[in-house]
């Protein structure tokens, strides 16, 4: 048995060690401020395009359009929060399966609150964040099945870039990447350039 046992140990130091590598592998691709694709929708919320592999999870909510100008439609069942978090593209991670890794509770709320620039309570129907206007107000349009709740979200305070958008719901946490292009008419051509 003496014989075995550092055969045994090593065996068991390889085990653990490829578990915690795989943790941290997972820890690094799922980071809150980064965008590994994206989905463009029509103002009509149909799917576009896809660029790269999106690191989203947004099975339960509807982001439109993407890219943005300025007015974001956030579809969905219950909104009870919104979130709007700057984000930075990567090309990194085009190869994992996001649909395995990504769940409602793989952000907290905290973590989430903690990175946004923008944060939307529907329940009190307050806006705060670092670019908030004078007036708090939100506009609220209708929008028909299979979402009971849609939101419009003015995002003119927000400089171009990638974004996440984060969805309370009574359901859960979910969330999308966006890409806010002003007026930009090369945003397509830019998008492709990336992934």
């Amino acid at each position: 048995m003496r014989k075995h046992f550092p055969f045994i140990l090593i065996c068991l130091t390889l085990f653990f060690a490829c578990s915690d590598d795989d943790n941290n592998r997972l820890n690094t691709e799922l980071k809150i401020t980064e965008v590994t694709g994206i989905e463009t929708r029509f103002l009509s919320g149909e799917l576009s395009e896809t660029y790269g592999n999106p690191n989203v999870f947004n099975d339960q909510i509807l982001v439109h359009p993407n890219p943005v100008d300025n007015l974001l439609i956030i579809n969905s069942n219950d909104i009870l929060n919104i979130w709007i978090l700057p984000a930075k593209e990567t090309t990194s991670q085009q190869e994992t399966d996001f649909s395995v890794n990504l769940k409602s509770t793989t952000f907290n709320e905290e973590t989430i609150t903690t990175n946004a620039v923008l944060k939307f309570e529907f329940e009190n129907q307050t806006k705060t964040g670092a670019n908030t206007s004078s007036d708090n107000t939100l506009s609220v349009n209708s929008f028909s099945a299979p979402f009971n709740s849609s939101k419009s979200i003015d995002l003119k305070e927000l400089e171009n870039g990638f974004y996440k958008v984060f969805v309370k719901t009574e359901s859960g946490v979910y969330w999308d990447n966006i890409y806010k292009a002003g007026d930009n008419p090369l945003i397509l051509e830019f998008l492709k350039n990336i992934w």
